[in-house]
């Protein structure tokens, strides 16, 4: 946050949920973007870098349109991979991270069509800057644990009941919402 006292607002206490590990993080606000949401709830929005210190990362999934934001989203797992290293991450699978996943709610089926880059729908670029959004119930606190179905320990923070990734263009500077998944 560059030396800011201000902390964003949300509900994560600052952590990242467990699907970010691989990926340093910092907590920042909000982006320019519209963003799809379930109510009024809690937020939390990471910038990600690589441990390399590389910032900047092509994202795979495959793709389809969205209904309302008229651009093409993640439909599947995603991955970024660092510019600058070349390491790979996946950051987010429906089937593994968020509120139902992690309750064992009606997993969606696997999934393994073809993956490619995100381009940016301004100027067809597929280098950008990401931050990671997590939409959390208002039930769940910071730094709160709850035993899964099997009675393992889940975190409050991998209880997200949306995700979305939002980047901003490296060509252009054009900001686009590159996954709106609800996980609830």
């Amino acid at each position: 946050m560059d030396g800011d006292d201000e902390k964003p607002a949300g509900i994560a206490g600052y952590d990242p949920p467990r699907c970010l590990h691989e990926l340093r993080v910092a907590a920042v606000p909000a982006p320019p973007v519209d963003l799809d949401t379930l109510c009024e709830r809690p937020n939390d929005f990471f910038a990600l870098s690589c441990p390399c210190g590389g910032e900047r990362f092509t994202v795979a999934s495959w793709w389809t349109e969205h209904f309302w934001l008229k651009n093409l989203v993640a439909g599947g797992p995603v991955t970024v991979r660092c510019e600058r290293c070349g390491r790979a991450s996946m950051i987010f699978d429906l089937a593994v991270h968020g509120h139902d996943a992690e309750l064992g709610h009606f997993p969606p089926p696997a999934q393994t069509p073809r993956t490619d880059a995100f381009a940016c729908p301004a100027c067809q670029a597929t280098s950008f800057d990401l931050v990671a959004r997590f939409e959390h119930s208002p039930n769940n606190g910071a730094g709160e644990v709850i035993a899964s179905p099997h009675g393992e320990p889940i975190a409050a923070t991998d209880l997200f009941t949306w995700f979305s990734l939002l980047g901003r263009c490296g060509a252009c500077g054009a900001w686009v919402t590159m996954a709106s998944v609800c996980c609830a």
